[in-house]
């Protein structure tokens, strides 16, 4: 699979998680899609990672594609990466 972008994210997430790019959303945690990054992990796993301006955290989903295009997911990842370290680490094992 090869690496999307953001935008594409955004796009095949948008019926499962239509508000995690919503405007408002963004918005309130201080953040645009120009801040998220997309990284494939050595398995081949997609993870998309900003920081969150409000309060200094990172927000850190995996991405699951969708069987069609709309249908894809953002899934909380478990555990506690509250530095960009810890999310590259993460990213490196999984």
């Amino acid at each position: 699979m090869r690496k999307p972008t953001i935008s594409e994210i955004k796009q095949d997430t948008v019926r499962n998680s239509p508000y995690f790019f919503d405007r408002d959303s963004m918005k309130f945690f201080g953040q645009r899609m120009s801040d998220f990054h997309v990284e494939q992990s050595p398995k081949g796993k997609i993870f998309i990672w900003a920081k969150s301006k409000s309060d200094a955290h990172y927000t850190f989903r995996q991405y699951m594609p969708g069987k069609k295009q709309g249908y894809g997911d953002l899934k909380l990842v478990p555990g506690n990466q509250n530095t960009m370290q810890e999310i590259k680490e993460y990213i490196k094992s999984h």
